[in-house]
């Protein structure tokens, strides 16, 4: 027995008949005088009128990147600073990304 499949139709105010098809995209916008770049969002996209429309999930990655940079500011000791320096030399990692893969594998246990 076939599945029927969901069609969906476009929202937009222009009565253009389209059906939405998901789409990943790189969403940049502004806030606060901050350009900020939410990549690889899956968002809905109209065939005929080309608009785009942002499911709960999405709003939520937005609404995440609004809050939070991704940037902060840790002091450390100097010992501390060199190993981490030797550990990501090591393991072929910028400093950055190998503080990102401890501190990652850190919240999972």
């Amino acid at each position: 027995m076939k599945m029927a499949t969901e069609r969906n139709r476009c929202p937009s105010d222009t009565d253009c008949n389209g059906e939405l098809y998901r789409k990943r995209i790189d969403y940049t916008f502004e806030s606060n005088g901050r350009k900020i770049k939410v990549p690889d969002l899956e968002v809905w996209q109209c065939d005929q009128c080309n608009e785009i429309f942002f499911p709960a999930e999405a709003n939520e990655r937005i609404d995440l990147y609004e809050r939070f940079s991704g940037r902060f500011l840790v002091r450390v000791p100097p010992e501390l600073h060199c190993q981490l320096t030797q550990a990501a030399k090591e393991h072929h990692r910028s400093l950055n990304q190998e503080i990102t893969f401890l501190l990652s594998q850190a919240l999972r246990k």
